[in-house]
């Protein structure tokens, strides 16, 4: 067990900081999850982070072109299935019958294929944030540590 410096909150030995106050054992605060959300929303942070996140910005551009590349496809095969269910249509209008197959294959292909690209999307947007924010955890907390 270890006792914060600033707010003397008992706290287990597992932990390196406290849950209370951000600070850690040697009294140094540690890098809270409003300074993170600081950060996010371009809000103010002080110089220490703003270096680190620059850093890391000009790091990660492939996860953001691959994920607008992503939506752009979605949205493509959702056109693509509207097509084919206007092409069914105008069809089934000539034939008649079977051209109903066409219109619910197009419309169900473009919606299955439109929905699996926006999650393709979400997914590597998420792994971009995941990533940045480890690696700016990590660059700050050797800063900290060379201090």
């Amino acid at each position: 067990m270890w006792q914060c410096p600033k707010c003397n909150e008992q706290l287990e030995d597992q932990f390196f900081a406290c849950w209370k106050c951000d600070t850690a054992q040697d009294g140094s605060t540690v890098v809270s999850e409003q300074q993170f959300k600081a950060v996010e929303s371009g809000g103010p942070m002080d110089e220490e982070m703003a270096e680190v996140y620059e850093e890391i910005q000009s790091n990660f551009p492939a996860h953001t072109v691959l994920a607008d590349l992503s939506k752009m496809v979605a949205w493509l095969l959702a056109l693509l299935g509207l097509a084919g269910a206007g092409y069914g249509l105008w069809l089934s209008s000539l034939i008649g019958g079977f051209a109903v197959l066409v219109v619910a294959k197009s419309l169900l292909g473009g919606a299955i294929g439109c929905l699996l690209f926006l999650a393709i999307a979400e997914a590597l947007r998420m792994l971009g944030s995941i990533e940045e924010n480890t690696r700016m955890t990590t660059a700050l907390l050797e800063k900290r540590r060379k201090r």
